[in-house]
């Protein structure tokens, strides 16, 4: 998060991040690594919360090691 705390990036999966890119294109905008998309820049001030707070679970969820996945599921 930048230190203006307006936007905020999450980096999800590729199904996740096209879906959201196509249902929220006035707040959800492509992280570009190079010519490559590699996740999701939010415009917090624009986002809906409730939206937001799923992302960042599915950012962590796609991100986090396997055995932190497993003992969050058991």
């Amino acid at each position: 998060m930048p230190p203006e705390q307006d936007r905020l990036h999450l980096f999800v999966s590729d199904r996740v991040r096209e879906q959201t890119l196509a249902m929220h294109p006035q707040w959800a905008h492509k992280v570009l690594w190079g010519s490559k998309v590699v996740g999701l820049r939010i415009d917090l001030l624009m986002a809906a919360p409730a939206v937001v707070k799923q992302l960042i679970g599915q950012a962590w969820s796609h991100k986090a090691p396997k055995a932190l996945l497993q003992h969050r599921d058991a």
